[in-house]
């Protein structure tokens, strides 16, 4: 009995055993599977950082606390002009921005910051992010950088176009409009000058000139500048390199290491001029020189508006000076006729003499009534535009 109760209850214990077994197999099988999973997930997470790391257009790098390129994505090497891995920043960038750089890293690193700041290297600008992360237990800096340059570029390309727009509505002589135009354009970074000149018949006169070196005569024959000749059939900017000008540009010379963009001043369907800009770096983008097209389209039209102004303000002028010898010119008529008719009455004995000088002097004064009337009504006129042009 006793032997048959231990056995009992050992075989029970045995079961127990076998079940605790199987519940641990089976935990242990669920933590298998979610270790896979989450291994899965982290490969997965790990291939999607990886793939976002080299397909940004954003420079990424990873850097340790000396300044070392751990990782550095390919819009960064592109950015670089080489691969920086393993390299030092000082290695990679010039001396002085790499002493700033590496201040900024080791302060991220040491104090566990995020720091967001702007700098330039050979004459590019980047907005920066440097952000620690840590890595197997090691502290890094990530870099997150991203070129403004042409953000830069275009919005100071605009502030100077709205400040020209401003002087065409307000300025009223061409000539100063131009010469503060171009210098307005010279100043910005790409120029090296701007030259304005306006066409009468087959010349090109200069109108304004900013810059470092005048590259253009005083007065030129359209026919003798390729460029000139192309802008005026096609209607539209002209870039002549610094490579091509050696054989089309006689003005080559003095300008070895410019490219220059040839602007066609268009108004009603008629090129009144050109805007030249010579650079020492590279030419605008396509969006820039459409700007710059329209800005060269909306001083044509300027110089047309001005000189139609002028022409009114000239006409006007001639009509106040007319109006003023009308006036003289019928008091010159009507005081001989006073001395005609008095000397009819009193000295002319024949009556029929007298009736006709009398009758002649009446249709005479009927004719001065009338132009003082004329005189009237140009008095208004006068006044209207005097209002309007003066």
């Amino acid at each position: 009995m006793n032997y048959n109760s231990n056995t009992s209850k050992l075989k029970d214990d045995l079961i127990k055993e076998l079940n605790e077994c199987k519940r641990r197999v089976s935990e242990l099988e669920k933590i298998e599977v979610e270790r896979k999973k989450i291994e899965k997930e982290l490969k997965e997470s790990e291939e999607r950082f990886r793939k976002m790391f080299e397909i940004s257009p954003d420079l990424l790098a990873l850097v340790d606390k000396d300044g070392v390129f751990i990782e550095a994505n390919p819009a960064m090497r592109r950015s670089l002009g080489k691969n920086p891995v393993g390299k030092s920043i000082f290695e990679v960038l010039p001396k002085e921005v790499a002493e700033k750089r590496m201040k900024r890293i080791k302060g991220v690193i040491e104090n566990n910051e995020v720091v967001t700041f702007e700098d330039s290297r050979d004459g590019r600008e980047f907005v920066n992010t440097l952000l620690p992360i840590i890595l197997k237990g090691k502290r890094y800096c990530m870099v997150i950088a991203r070129e403004i340059t042409e953000i830069r570029k275009m919005n100071k390309l605009l502030n100077t176009i709205n400040e020209i727009n401003s002087l065409i509505v307000y300025e009223k002589d061409s000539k100063r409009l131009f010469e503060k135009a171009s210098k307005l354009l010279a100043n910005l970074r790409d120029c090296y000058s701007v030259w304005i000149g306006l066409r009468e018949n087959d010349d090109v006169f200069q109108i304004a000139y900013y810059g470092e070196l005048k590259p253009h005569l005083e007065k030129m024959a359209i026919k003798d500048l390729a460029c000139f000749s192309e802008a005026i059939n096609e209607r539209r900017a002209i870039i002549r390199k610094k490579e091509e000008r050696v054989k089309t540009c006689p003005f080559y010379d003095p300008f070895k290491n410019h490219s220059c963009l040839i602007l066609p001043m268009n108004v009603d369907n008629e090129t009144l001029g050109f805007l030249v800009i010579y650079s020492t770096y590279i030419l605008p983008a396509s969006d820039e020189i459409g700007l710059l097209q329209t800005l060269a389209n909306d001083l044509a039209f300027a110089n047309r508006a001005i000189e139609l102004d002028e022409a009114k303000r000239k006409a006007y002028r001639q009509i106040e000076k007319n109006i003023e010898e009308f006036a003289i010119l019928v008091d010159q008529i009507r005081n001989p006729l006073s001395i005609i008719s008095g000397t009819a009455e009193l000295e002319v004995k024949d009556e029929e003499v007298r009736r006709i000088l009398l009758e002649g002097v009446g249709r005479i004064n009927e004719v001065v009534k009338r132009l003082d009337k004329g005189w009237l009504d140009s008095e208004e006129v006068r006044r209207f535009l005097r209002k309007y042009l003066t």
